[in-house]
């Protein structure tokens, strides 16, 4: 949310900037990574007494990508320049960007091994503790000023520490452990990570290419006030991205276990989707009351924003229900079938961008991105049905959307009784629980099913 301050701040084009510097980023952010942090996890999580073996020789595969990311950056960005002259990005601040993702690859490198030690409260412990640096930092910014370079500074600053803190307790735990380079070994290691690799490309690509083809179709403009509302879905993504690693590490233990995947998998889908569904929701009926930071923009700037973020959040409500297909799938040997889901998605993604972003600009994008997160459902679906033990939950995901369509309605009429906004919303979301009782979508073992997560790690 501060970040739509720090927005406000330096204006629509240095923010513009900086988002397509970090898709940029992210879209060759696996080239840092190559799989190897979600190899690791899987790995160690059914394997822990590897951990101590095997972390200095991954430890050096993985400094060494990071370090020679920003490299590989540069070259991007000089060719993209060359050209795009009208839309280029300055070298020296793309170079800033990429050492921000090369930290973050590290960070999330390290969290691999505490999450495949199914350790998920000191994972969770120095997850906040990054949000409340980013939090401080972003305040300090405000009070005695905020620049965009000055931004990206902070962050890297951020994760500097925040490596730190990880480092400091893998130490403790499996002793001070300097990185090895065996390159002789590389081969076999990125080969057995290859499909983790693809993926994540795949990923990325679909996620980030909307906000690479405004920048070059439209400019920083369009890119900012796409990136104003795109934030918003980010940031909701971000409970997605603190818990899926945890069912991620999970489902890898309980690789053969068929029905504690079931039931993980039915809890799994509850905690992504009953939260974000209801977050929904509220954007459809309130979007505009996201954008309360943004003084310095006009109401047409903030019109805008609003119509994209709303078109955004319903790609949101669905990808809340299917996110944890995904989680499944890539953690139990089925890397391959996702990534064909995902290339037929980005294919889409691009094909709708390139054909309506001139006409439509940044609405264009949002919408792509809403198709490509029906197409991936429509995908899981499939492989589910034919090729996994674990059975779709259809019965729960019908009463999630009858509680999803029943709290709409209650709301839509909510607005039209002159209550202040969040009376509203906190009357909507009593009606929201009070269904989710009815239909008896709070399963009895919900608290067994936070015990096996975050409590005792020999019990499945």
């Amino acid at each position: 949310m501060l970040e739509n301050k720090i927005q406000d701040e330096v204006g629509d084009e240095a923010w513009g900037m900086y988002a397509a510097s970090v898709a940029l980023c992210f879209l060759f952010g696996i080239a840092a990574d190559l799989g190897i942090g979600a190899y690791a996890t899987q790995q160690f999580a059914n394997n822990p007494e590897r951990l101590k073996q095997q972390f200095p020789y991954l430890w050096g595969i993985k400094l060494t990508l990071a370090g020679l990311f920003p490299l590989l950056i540069l070259g991007v960005g000089y060719v993209k320049n060359l050209i795009e002259p009208k839309h280029s990005i300055p070298l020296g601040f793309l170079l800033l960007v990429s050492l921000l993702t090369s930290f973050t690859q590290i960070g999330e490198f390290l969290r691999s091994y505490i999450r495949g030690m199914q350790d998920y409260k000191k994972d969770s412990y120095l997850s906040v503790l990054e949000k409340v640096l980013y939090v401080a930092g972003i305040g300090f910014l405000l009070i005695w000023g905020a620049g965009i370079h000055t931004f990206v500074y902070m962050r890297v600053g951020i994760w500097v520490v925040t490596c730190g803190a990880i480092l400091f307790y893998l130490t403790k735990i499996i002793g001070f452990q300097m990185p090895e380079w065996r390159i002789r070994d590389w081969g076999k290691t990125l080969g057995s990570s290859v499909s983790f690799s693809i993926l994540l490309i795949l990923a990325s690509i679909n996620e980030k290419i909307d906000q690479v083809l405004l920048q070059s179709l439209c400019g920083d403009k369009v890119t900012g006030t796409y990136a104003g509302a795109y934030r918003w879905l980010d940031a909701v993504f971000m409970f997605l991205w603190v818990v899926l690693p945890f069912f991620f590490a999970r489902f890898a233990y309980l690789i053969k276990d068929y029905p504690a995947q079931q039931r993980l998998f039915r809890f799994g889908q509850l905690i992504t989707a009953v939260p974000l569904l209801f977050v929904s929701l509220f954007v459809f009926f309130h979007g505009e009351k996201l954008f309360f930071l943004f003084g310095k923009r006009t109401p047409e700037d903030i019109i805008a924003m609003t119509r994209i973020v709303k078109i955004l959040f319903a790609g949101g409500a669905i990808y809340s229900v299917f996110s944890i297909f995904d989680n499944l799938m890539t953690s139990t040997g089925f890397t391959r079938q996702v990534n064909i889901v995902l290339i037929f998605c980005i294919f889409q993604n691009i094909i709708l961008n390139l054909i309506f972003i001139p006409r439509y600009g940044a609405e264009a994008a949002a919408w792509a991105t809403v198709s490509s997160y029906c197409t991936m459902a429509i995908g899981y679906i499939y492989i589910m049905s034919w090729y996994m033990q674990v059975k779709i939950p259809w019965i729960q995901m019908g009463k999630l959307f009858i509680v999803f369509a029943m709290t709409g309605v209650f709301y839509y009429f909510l607005t039209m009784t002159g209550f202040r906004w969040f009376i509203q919303t906190l009357i909507a979301g009593g009606i929201y629980v009070v269904l989710l009782f009815v239909v008896r979508l709070v399963p009895e073992e919900l608290q067994e099913q936070v015990k096996s997560l975050t409590g005792n790690k020999n019990k499945d």
